[in-house]
């Protein structure tokens, strides 16, 4: 058995693996073989005084390795031919659309002198067949040149040889079809058709989002992905396990700039009044949401309704493009207002005497809201004012009521209030009446005070001896 020579040098290197879909054939385009027993051989017999020569045979198959694999073709050249080189055209395999590495050529030549009649090599006859070499090998299509013929020389007994010859590529990648639409608007659908130049059973379109590797996102033709961000789709032609090499579409999101749209802070219950810009735009739609279903109103300015809440608007910029951008999001946030005080302290005390203050008055309670302070008054809720701040000091000559409320920017709460006493004082007496001024011992007399005045939680008090003595 002799060792397989390779005729033909490389020409450039390929890479081929699992995942190429590739057509193949392979043709034996030539054999050669010597005639033993009849030509010069050791016996020295001229090959004239024999009427049948002994017949060169050859056997071979060729497949794809993962495939089907065929019975054998037999070369039969007669026992009439010269010997030397004879040529062929027989093809051993036409493979279209497979996937696969590597192939296979498994062959037999021998010299047949009529043992067993058939197309196979036997012995045990009075002349066996002779001269006999077989053998099975394996072949990476990436040995071999891409898209031309290449040949492969395979050495029997003796000289004898067979040529094959190898042509495969590969299934072209797709190519993309003019009438695609690879650009458009934000929230569009962009919608990318392609085509193979080789229709192959059982295979589809494979779309990927890389170069290389990942996996797939769609399946067939057309694609029609949403247009977010300028990107690039990539495309094979094959089935899960075998494809070929990918095309790239890059599909571009017109310019379309999102508007700058600043936040709004506000009361509760107010309009929020927002404002979007943009250079280049030629007009602003607001919405309620995100997704752009709900359409509030157009134009850079907007107002909304009453908002109670803290909220989110959204406004997209058009261009003259046709183009609307994705939506900004403008944040309407609701300021805090005030709440009503709950009390208020007085110290040391809220009852005094005339001209023994001040008296520290202190709100108890409530919150302030944005830009307010809590505001005195006296005589009346939003009278006379008597100073700001959450404590304040009074003197009040008379007795006064105070009232304290937050007032701001969102608010002005109700008032809470205190009443600071100033106690008043006694007048003396101006004199004593008694109803009798001459009377006998043991008489009753009754004595009254004549003129002046009790002050607050005042009374008369009387002295037998002399004025606060018994």
């Amino acid at each position: 058995m002799k060792n397989i020579l390779i005729l033909f040098a490389l020409l450039t290197s390929f890479s081929v693996n699992s995942q190429d879909l590739l057509n193949f054939t392979l043709r034996v385009i030539n054999v050669t073989h010597d005639d033993f027993q009849c030509c010069t051989d050791a016996t020295g017999i001229s090959c004239g005084f024999l009427p049948n020569r002994p017949e060169p045979r050859y056997k071979i198959r060729g497949y794809y390795i993962g495939g089907p694999v065929p019975g054998y073709s037999i070369i039969n050249l007669g026992n009439g031919v010269t010997c030397g080189s004879t040529s062929q055209n027989l093809f051993i395999a036409n493979e279209t659309g497979i996937c696969a590495s590597q192939f296979t050529l498994d062959w037999e030549m021998w010299e047949e002198d009529g043992c067993g009649g058939d197309n196979d090599y036997n012995t045990g006859c009075l002349n066996d067949d002779e001269h006999h070499a077989t053998s099975s090998t394996n072949y990476t299509f990436a040995t071999y040149a891409e898209g031309t013929p290449q040949a492969i020389v395979i050495n029997g007994p003796g000289t004898w040889t067979m040529t094959v010859e190898l042509i495969w590529d590969r299934v072209a990648a797709p190519t993309l079809d003019a009438a695609s639409l690879t650009s458009g608007c934000f929230g569009e659908n962009a919608n990318l058709l392609v085509n193979t130049s080789q229709v192959v059973p059982g295979a589809d379109f494979i779309w990927y989002t890389a170069a290389t590797g990942g996996a797939p996102i769609f399946t067939g033709s057309p694609y029609t992905p949403v247009i977010s961000a300028s990107t690039t789709y990539y495309v094979a032609y094959g089935t899960a396990s075998c494809e070929t090499a990918r095309l790239a579409v890059p599909v571009s999101l017109n310019p379309a700039a999102s508007p700058t749209a600043p936040g709004v802070s506000i009361c509760s219950g107010d309009v929020a009044n927002m404002t979007a810009s943009a250079a280049g735009a030629t007009g602003f739609n607001w919405y309620e949401d995100a997704g752009g279903t709900v359409l509030l109103g157009t134009g850079s300015a907007f107002t909304s309704g009453a908002v109670l809440t803290d909220s989110n608007f959204y406004v997209t910029a058009t261009y003259g493009t046709g183009c609307e951008s994705a939506p900004s999001t403008c944040v309407v946030t609701i300021l805090p207002s005030s709440t009503d005080p709950a009390a208020i302290s007085a110290a040391p005390t809220a009852t005094i005497c005339p001209g023994a203050g001040p008296v520290n008055l202190t709100v108890l309670g409530g919150s302030l809201g944005v830009g307010a302070d809590w505001q005195w008054y006296s005589g009346s809720c939003g009278g006379v004012s008597e100073g700001t701040g959450a404590s304040i000091s009074v003197n009040p000559a008379a007795t006064t009521m105070y009232y304290a409320r937050a007032e701001g920017t969102c608010n002005t709460t109700n008032c809470d209030s205190l009443t600071v006493v100033v106690e008043s004082l006694s007048t003396a007496a101006t004199g004593i009446a008694a109803n009798d001024s001459s009377v006998c011992p043991g008489d009753a007399v009754s004595l009254s005070v004549v003129g002046g005045t009790l002050g607050t939680s005042a009374d008369w008090q009387w002295y037998g001896t002399s004025c606060g003595l018994v």
